[in-house]
């Protein structure tokens, strides 16, 4: 009995640490993409273990003031995707349990996407601008739209839960997975735009170490 607990904790040891090996290692390998550089200001928010596309509102072929019925105010968006009940009920990594990453790893819980809307440019260390051109500014957007779930109408589904006055959850298609996570899915974006990524980004860094170095601050309006 021993020997197979000791077996166990070894086998889930060495997969934890392959998977996450593999994830850096994967994410540390460039596309053969260009480095982001275009006259189209938009950014990447990340922290550790996230991060999120910004749009100004308007541009770039989606109006997301309409898709998402932002407020007349909000003049900037963040938008990410994951698991809907790990995204809901961990706003902070303290809030973190057990039960729900479990539920996550499974795959099978439903998607959300989270919507965060900024009255002016967002800044801080946080902020990263990804510069890109007006065609790879669209793909972007497109990629990032046709994740959220419509209605018979066409109408987003909203859930009334949010982390704080300036966001909300919208129903959003896809299945987060260890494979799919919500840095894999913005890379994905990334590559479908002919934006140079990581090759497989299930971490933060994996977006992050391929944006240039100096461009931190602020998000630019976009340029036609």
């Amino acid at each position: 009995m021993v020997r197979l607990l000791c077996w166990l904790i070894a086998s889930v040891t060495g997969l934890v640490a392959g998977y996450v090996g593999l994830g850096f290692g994967l994410g540390a390998l460039a596309t053969g993409d260009a480095p982001p550089a275009g006259r189209v200001a938009l950014a990447v928010i990340a922290n550790t273990f996230h991060s999120d596309l910004v749009f100004p509102v308007t541009g770039a072929g989606v109006d997301w003031t309409a898709l998402f019925e932002l407020p007349p105010e909000a003049r900037y968006v963040a938008i990410g995707w994951g698991n809907r009940r790990f995204y809901m009920e961990t706003p902070q990594l303290s809030d973190l349990k057990l039960a729900t990453v479990a539920t996550a790893l499974t795959g099978t819980g439903d998607s959300v996407l989270h919507v965060a809307w900024y009255p002016g440019e967002p800044m801080g260390d946080a902020v990263h601008a990804l510069d890109v051109t007006g065609a790879q500014a669209e793909a972007l957007a497109r990629y990032v739209a046709q994740f959220a779930a419509r209605d018979e109408k066409g109408r987003t589904e909203r859930f009334n839960a949010s982390y704080g006055a300036d966001d909300a959850f919208f129903a959003a298609s896809g299945r987060w997975s260890p494979i799919l996570t919500c840095n894999e899915w913005l890379g994905r974006g990334l590559r479908a735009a002919r934006i140079r990524t990581g090759i497989w980004t299930p971490f933060a860094d994996g977006i992050l170490r391929h944006l240039p170095t100096a461009a931190l601050g602020t998000v630019g309006a976009i340029v036609t």
